[in-house]
């Protein structure tokens, strides 16, 4: 195939000078190309490494306030309960973020909570937490410093992650022993979240907190970390967490660059990241800048070329005659061809593009189609806004024709609400992204104004300006009705178009927080109306519907401006009265309202008249929720109707909740009770010398359907002095006869003593309700049972109760004096008391390694037993060296935690057969010490 001069000479220089910009172009890159990366990871390492240290500086400002809390409670000499909480309560209202704050005993169990003011109703709920099985606790308690947690879910049903320090609180009282805890405090993933969102700053940036198992704890999105999202599948993620590292990852599609970087307070990690498409935005421009740069001397190159072989170029001519239809519009014209190459491929070329002109029409002829018959509004303005184009569906929206606002901007709809500052944010997101999506309100050409849902993109030319802006909405003014409509139903009662119980909430809690804000008070009044039944029940409920509609506008204009009142349900109202600078401003209010209820109605010919009776209560004075201040409003309501009627009653903040309180504690264990919720697990007691198991202490637990497994000092309380706390007693006394007896009958002989109360012991029948009880368990050996009764309570009716004593002595059944040497008159009575086991109190055993006074006392009861010839067992063995000291002593029978924890029924029989007592034990020389006698 033949070539012309013209294609070789163009061929030649073309390529010489593309040799050289290839040349050129490789060295530059080479030398420019790592460095761009390199500053592209260093920026990535310096934001990581700034990130990470404010991360740790949050934590270490929140381990600080934790610490310091710590240091204060051990620096204190004594510390009692309500000082405690109140220093815990002081920590949890200031620190934000804070879920709860725990104190956690020696027994890993919560002994008092701090909680925000709002969620302090939730204390009971939390006091008693075992928090044994959590390791962060343990490692806190055994390392002796501070240890973090990997996410969990709060007691309020929140995810948090928590920080756990070694805490050493006072006795409670002068000369009490200090003990060894934990200090909990919960930190609330929204408030990790919230420092991750400040740290991105913009939404280019990603700043993402995960734990040691790979949980998100931090992230812009709130709600990735309430969801425990797991980015342990990142690779990233999978290396070495001891150093930083510059890795590139996918996280939902999106290609990022970023940052690991360790967080050395927690073990977290940081992951601070940023599209990789905009961290090397730098690299990219530099390789577009090279791009255009060979293209240009490639075009320079190709221009020389044409002009060294010009003279060659008149056949072109010819060629461009023919081209002159086209260029006028018909691009269906033939083209010739040529015998010249160049001009042949030319006209190739020409008729590809001509090909490609007509697609282009069709595609915007059916954009057109597409445009005009579109369902949504559309408008198309010029960069300075001025209106170029709209569709159909626009003028069909608005009323406005396309000739009536093309060439117009926006501003034609007149001036709108809040328009200045929609514009100007509007303004500001096309600028930053290019695009705004929201609800603005326009205004149609007949004046009705509507609800638009509007989306506009600004269309920009090559170089990224905007050209064009284009806004596509639709009229949402039906459904933002419907949804106000909705709104309105659920806050508001439909009969009296009063607040309901949902909107009565919410301004309550306002009310509440703008009290405390202003240090006024308010009161919250319950009024129930006199007589409305009757009245439903002579004239009929639509009678009665109107009567209500016409007490609650009465009652309605009887209050101040600001103040509310609702209606609850039935003729049950509820108001708000705000801002009391003293509580007898309410009265007059009250007044208005018992008159306004009680005023005569007119209603279809019938003439109807009722009371109201009225109970309030006031805040802060009863610093209770919301929900409770409606409650002892009830309560004082119900009052008021008992007085009388017609009349309003204050409710006694310190003596009838102390009363219901107790009340309702009380009936509900008597509920678990019927319930079957109530379990006994057994302590063993051993002989330290031999490593026998003598016998096991019977304890009680509640299985509670919400609050878990509670210990006694959770419950018993409430029913001591009380009824049902004979009931509890008798339900222990069969509950352990019948394992006894099971126990019996599979070939494990083994004693049980039971607690008993006082009040129990000294009832008229009791020996008779114990007889019976021992005659529905006659394979049981009587001499199996021990009772155990508090000193203190066997010294309120010594005759008494050394009357029953021997009456069960008579039956076989052994007695013991628990807690011995806490009471006050132990010497005087001990002789006339004919118990046979005396118990040492666990506070004397716990102390008697570090405390003369605690030494000396278990020395004497040990001395007591032996003069009184009487058994002895010491509570509270935690360690080895306690039962050393003790056997050193002369007491060999022990029980505590350094033998076995409590344990359910049937897992007692396994470990009887395991016990082993320590080997120090077995080897300790009894012949060195005198052991008490053993009766019985």
């Amino acid at each position: 195939m033949r070539r012309s001069l013209r294609f070789w000479l163009s061929l030649g220089l073309a390529t010489l000078v593309a040799v050289a910009i290839l040349l050129v172009t490789l060295v530059v890159l080479g030398a420019l190309v790592p460095r761009l990366n390199a500053k592209v990871e260093t920026q990535s390492r310096t934001l990581g490494k700034a990130a990470a240290a404010q991360i740790n500086d949050f934590l270490a400002s929140f381990s600080s306030r934790m610490s310091s809390l710590c240091d204060d409670i051990a620096s204190r000499p004594t510390l009692e309960g309500d000082r405690l909480r109140l220093m815990v309560d002081a920590i949890a209202q200031a620190e934000k973020g804070i879920e709860s704050l725990y104190v956690v005993d020696d027994n890993d169990r919560v002994v008092e909570a701090g909680l925000p003011i709002a969620h302090r109703a939730l204390r009971n709920d939390q006091i008693g937490i075992d928090f044994s099985g959590r390791r962060f606790v343990r490692a806190a308690r055994e390392t002796r410093s501070e240890a973090w947690s990997g996410t969990y879910l709060s007691v309020r049903g929140n995810i948090v992650v928590a920080l756990a320090l070694p805490l050493t609180f006072p006795g409670r009282t002068p000369g009490a022993p200090a003990t060894h805890g934990v200090l909990v405090g919960e930190l609330n993933l929204n408030e990790v979240s919230h420092f991750a969102r400040l740290l991105s700053g913009t939404d280019e940036l990603l700043t993402i907190i995960v734990d040691r198992r790979g949980n998100v704890v931090g992230h812009p999105d709130a709600a990735r970390a309430l969801h425990q999202e797991n980015l342990k599948h990142l690779v990233p993620l999978s290396g070495p967490s001891d150093a930083q590292r510059i890795e590139r990852f996918t996280i939902e599609s999106i290609d990022y660059l970023g940052s690991i970087t360790p967080i050395p307070a927690t073990g977290w990690t940081a992951l601070v990241a940023q599209p990789a498409e905009r961290a090397f935005a730098i690299v990219r421009s530099t390789l577009v800048a090279l791009a255009v740069g060979c293209a240009m001397a490639l075009v320079i190159a190709v221009f020389a070329a044409l002009v060294a072989s010009q003279r060659m170029m008149r056949r072109i001519g010819l060629f461009a005659a023919h081209l002159e239809a086209v260029a006028d519009g018909n691009y269906r014209a033939s083209i010739p061809h040529s015998g010249i190459d160049e001009i042949e491929t030319l006209s190739q070329h020409m008729r590809r593009m001509a090909n490609a002109v007509l697609e282009r029409e069709d595609r915007l002829r059916r954009a057109a189609k597409v445009f005009s018959h579109a369902t949504e509004g559309i408008l198309i303005a010029n960069a300075s806004g001025t209106i170029t184009e709209v569709n159909d569906a626009f003028t069909r929206i608005t009323g406005f024709a396309r000739e009536e606002v093309v060439g117009q901007t926006p501003r034609m709809f007149g001036p709108l609400p809040g328009g200045k500052r929609l514009y100007a944010r509007m303004r500001r997101a096309l600028a930053r992204g290019g695009h705004w999506q929201g609800e603005i309100v326009s205004r149609k050409k007949n004046g009705e104004t509507f609800i638009a849902l509007c989306n506009v993109t600004a269309v920009g030319d090559a170089a990224g300006t905007p050209q064009n802006y284009v806004a596509l909405f639709s009229d949402i003014s039906e459904m933002k009705d419907y949804q106000r409509r909705l709104e309105r139903i659920a806050h508001f009662d439909s009969l009296t178009e009063l607040p309901n119980r949902v909107l009565l909430a919410d301004r309550m809690r306002h009310a509440m927080a703008q009290s405390l804000r202003r240090g006024l008070s308010l009161a919250v009044i319950y009024l129930d109306l006199d007589g409305f039944k009757s009245i439903n029940d002579r004239h009929g409920h639509e009678l009665g519907d109107k009567l209500l509609v016409a007490i609650s506008g009465a009652m309605k204009n009887a209050l101040r401006d600001g103040d509310t009142i609702a209606r609850i349900g039935g003729d049950e109202f509820v108001a708000v009265l705000m801002d009391l600078a003293d509580e007898r401003d309410c009265f007059p209010v009250l007044d208005r309202l018992l008159r306004a209820a009680s005023s005569p109605f007119l209603i279809d010919g019938h003439t109807l008249q009722v009371s109201a009776s009225i109970g309030l209560t006031f805040y802060p004075e009863d610093n209770v929720d919301a929900e409770q201040l409606m409650r002892h409003a009830d309560q004082a309501m119900y009052q008021a109707k008992q007085a009388g009627r017609n009349r309003h009653a204050v409710f006694d903040v310190a003596g009838d909740v102390a009363a219901a309180s107790l009340s309702r504690n009380a009936e509900e264990i008597r509920t678990g009770l019927a319930r079957g919720e109530f379990r006994l697990h057994y302590q063993p007691k051993v002989n330290m010398a031999t490593g026998a198991v003598v016998g096991a202490e019977a304890l009680i637990r509640w299985q509670h359907p919400e609050r878990g497994l509670l210990l006694p000092g959770d419950f018993l309380p409430f029913v001591e002095n009380r009824p049902i706390c004979v009931d509890v007693g008798e339900w222990v006394i069969n509950s352990a006869l019948k394992q006894v007896e099971a126990w019996s009958n599979a070939g494990l002989n083994l004693p049980v003593s039971v607690n008993i109360g006082a009040r129990q012991l000294l009832q008229e029948d009791f020996m008779d309700r114990l007889r019976e009880a021992l005659a529905r368990h006659q394979d049981m050996p009587t001499e199996h049972l021990e009772l155990e009764i508090l000193e203190t309570s066997a010294l309120d009716d010594i005759a008494r109760t050394s009357e029953v004593v021997r009456a069960c002595r008579d039956l076989g059944i052994r007695f013991a004096l628990d807690d011995f040497g806490t009471g006050y008159s132990s010497l005087t009575y001990l002789r006339g008391l004919p118990a046979d086991v005396l118990k040492i109190d666990r506070s004397f055993v716990g102390g008697m390694l570090d405390d003369a006074n605690d030494l000396a006392i278990v020395t004497g009861i040990i001395g007591f037993a032996r003069a009184f010839n009487r058994q002895v067992i010491a509570e509270g063995v935690e360690t080895v060296e306690h039962g050393l000291k003790l056997l050193s002593l002369g007491c060999e029978l022990a029980q505590g935690y350094g033998i076995a924890r409590p344990m359910p029924a049937e897992e007692i029989p396994a470990w009887t057969r395991r016990w082993k007592p320590d080997a120090r034990w077995l080897a300790h020389d009894r012949g060195s010490t005198t052991p008490p006698s053993i009766q019985g």
